[in-house]
């Protein structure tokens, strides 16, 4: 069974070798799938989900856990799987899952497409949770960014600063995170 209409669209993808992650850029005018694809993890495979930077089982990761709030802001296909990026507002934690680790409500958008095309003016840092002494992966000027949606203030303890961080995607290499919204061209996307 095909648990959303996403996972169809991939695999027929992926049968023709068409790679679904970097699609074409949207207008700025789109509205970030975020904002209204909600998702569980999925009951009683699962109580908990690793969310990585990379759609890859060995990239770094953070959990996700059973009955937080979580939105799905887009999906890509990457080693024959499905992986959705999410959104943890419960923990403010973001990154791939595997899309069968989810019970989605809704469609989501390939990454190529979601959200608005941005960008960064120099070497910029995410993170799978908003506070800059986490670990962190690089954005480099230049790549294929979408800024998704953004978490509103929130007060990092790491260097006392209370900023605004988006949830962005680098469709040049596939990395996914928060980023402080100052770093990024454009727009503030909407709210996660």
């Amino acid at each position: 069974m095909i648990k959303h209409a996403k996972t169809a669209l991939a695999i027929a993808a992926l049968s023709l070798g068409v790679s679904t992650a970097g699609a074409t850029t949207a207008s700025a005018t789109e509205k970030p799938a975020a904002e209204s694809i909600r998702a569980t993890v999925a009951a009683p495979t699962a109580t908990s989900a690793w969310v990585h930077f990379l759609p890859t089982y060995e990239s770094d990761h953070l959990s996700i856990n059973s009955g937080d709030t979580l939105g799905v802001a887009c999906w890509v296909a990457s080693e024959g799987t499905i992986w959705d990026l999410v959104i943890d507002t419960t923990n403010d934690n973001a990154g791939y899952t595997l899309a069968s680790y989810l019970t989605v409500t809704g469609a989501p958008a390939p990454c190529g497409s979601a959200g608005i095309a941005s960008g960064v003016p120099s070497q910029t840092w995410i993170h799978l949770h908003p506070q800059a002494d986490w670990e962190h992966q690089i954005l480099n000027p230049g790549d294929s960014i979408r800024s998704l949606c953004n978490l509103g203030y929130v007060y990092d303890p790491s260097d006392g600063q209370t900023l605004i961080w988006d949830l962005v995607v680098d469709n040049t290499s596939g990395l996914a995170g928060l980023t402080w919204d100052k770093a990024v061209y454009g727009v503030t996307p909407p709210a996660c």
